[in-house]
């Protein structure tokens, strides 16, 4: 699950896109801006997403009351689950999660424990500074599901440079759950509470799962891109970029 960006490795660990997205390059199409496409480099973090993966991934969300809203759990319908500010043990959790190839088969493949070292570090500072950033979700037994929240799109060359991402990333045994929509929606939840007027989420055109999340949460399709990520081997894949005002 999660976004457009790809593989997070030591050769891309630049601060990365919530949905872990390599540099993607606007092709024509009838929702995009029409330009070159050299090949894309590593980037990015979270849900939906394009290529390399975890470097750093609705219907208007129901508002989070009393007690859920101070244990960050998911409002309506769905899981019972918690958000938290990620830890340095979650870079453990997540690399465990995200091991799995099919977890990643839109990310470029597993990462490096390094890799969640940083990206979980760099939550925390987002976290202190922003009031958000990508939150560890934790199921109904106190284990890690994944991670879900959002974070300033970190590429000033392409893409939807001066926006924030949301992304969400589950390990496989939380697909098709509910997860990713309840975490989703907390997120918007809480980003609409920090003071966030718009956001926008990155996802693989092939990753069908992400697309749909993206449907669940009211998220209109803004602008379709070609990239060519390096783990593809410079095969152009197409990513989508959506919307949601909040």
């Amino acid at each position: 699950m999660g976004s457009l960006w790809g593989r997070t490795d030591k050769a891309a660990r630049r601060a990365a896109s919530v949905n872990d997205s390599p540099q993607l390059v606007p092709r024509s199409s009838p929702a995009s801006t029409p330009g070159a496409a050299p090949d894309a480099a590593p980037g990015g973090a979270a849900g939906g997403g394009f290529g390399p993966a975890p470097l750093a991934a609705a219907t208007a969300s129901t508002a989070l009351l009393g007690a859920e809203a101070a244990a960050g759990a998911a409002p309506g319908p769905g899981p019972r689950l918690e958000l938290r500010v990620p830890t340095h043990e979650d870079a453990y959790a997540w690399h465990c999660l995200f091991a799995d190839r099919e977890v990643m088969e839109f990310h470029g493949g597993p990462a490096e424990f390094s890799v969640y070292e940083e990206l979980t570090a760099r939550q925390r500072r987002h976290a202190a500074e922003r009031g958000f950033c990508l939150w560890t979700i934790v199921d109904e037994q106190g284990e890690v599901a994944g991670f879900t929240g959002a974070q300033p799109w970190p590429h000033q060359s392409f893409g939807p440079w001066g926006e924030i991402e949301i992304g969400w990333r589950l390990g496989r045994a939380y697909w098709g759950r509910g997860y990713a929509t309840a975490a989703a929606r907390t997120t918007l939840a809480r980003l609409r509470a920090a003071g966030v007027e718009r956001v926008v989420a990155m996802v693989d055109a092939r990753n069908e799962r992400s697309v749909a999340v993206t449907r669940r949460l009211g998220m209109n399709l803004a602008k379709s891109f070609a990239y060519r990520p390096r783990h593809a081997g410079g095969q152009e894949l197409v990513g989508h970029q959506y919307e949601l005002t909040l």
